[in-house]
């Protein structure tokens, strides 16, 4: 079941790279590795931050569902077009501006 969740990961990771994917979620390159290899598991706050951030369920990360669905239906015009720009940056700036919006997530809920 490791395998699953490592295949699982390099498959949301898609043209990141193993830096970048470690780097957006806070942990040491080695660490996200392991993890992808299938060495060992995420721990459990990483595995929800995780299907939090690419919308899949911890099930999908485990390999129990078949397909990735967006949380909550179809997506909107404006998340398409978000999407569509976040695909469109450098990995380094992908992160920047995740890390800018989880920064401004927690500042709101505070």
């Amino acid at each position: 079941m490791k395998e699953a969740v490592g295949k699982k990961l390099k498959k949301l990771r898609g043209h990141l790279t193993q830096d970048a994917m470690a780097s957006g979620l806070g942990v040491p390159k080695p660490t996200y590795v392991k993890w992808e290899h299938g060495s060992v598991y995420p721990p459990p706050e990483k595995l929800c931050e995780i299907a939090d951030k690419y919308k899949v369920t911890i099930d999908n990360l485990y390999g129990r569902e078949t397909e990735s669905k967006p949380l909550g239906g179809e997506l909107t015009e404006d998340e398409k077009e978000y999407i569509a720009t976040m695909r469109s940056l450098r990995p380094e700036e992908r992160i920047v501006v995740v890390n800018l919006l989880l920064k401004y997530k927690c500042s709101v809920v505070k």
